[in-house]
């Protein structure tokens, strides 16, 4: 899968490639979006701790991030 992140403070993206069995930790305040390049079905699980409770989802634009929406665990899914 291709990991693609936005260091705090950043205007730019940094992609990476996260293979079969590979473990991504990655503390509060992370912003990163994970998708599947390749044609064979693939699979990403994600574990918080604490539990999410909410999700902010973000736009990358040439200012940098903006915060587009959030979603409560309650409401949105």
């Amino acid at each position: 899968m291709r990991e693609r992140t936005v260091p705090a403070g950043r205007r730019r993206a940094s992609n990476r490639t996260v293979r079969a069995g590979q473990v991504r930790p990655f503390g509060a305040g992370h912003v990163h979006d994970v998708v599947n390049v390749w044609t064979e079905p693939a699979v990403s699980v994600h574990a918080y701790s604490p539990p999410l409770t909410a999700m902010r989802r973000y736009e990358l634009t040439a200012g940098g991030l903006v915060h587009t929406a959030t979603e409560h665990s309650e409401l949105n899914w």
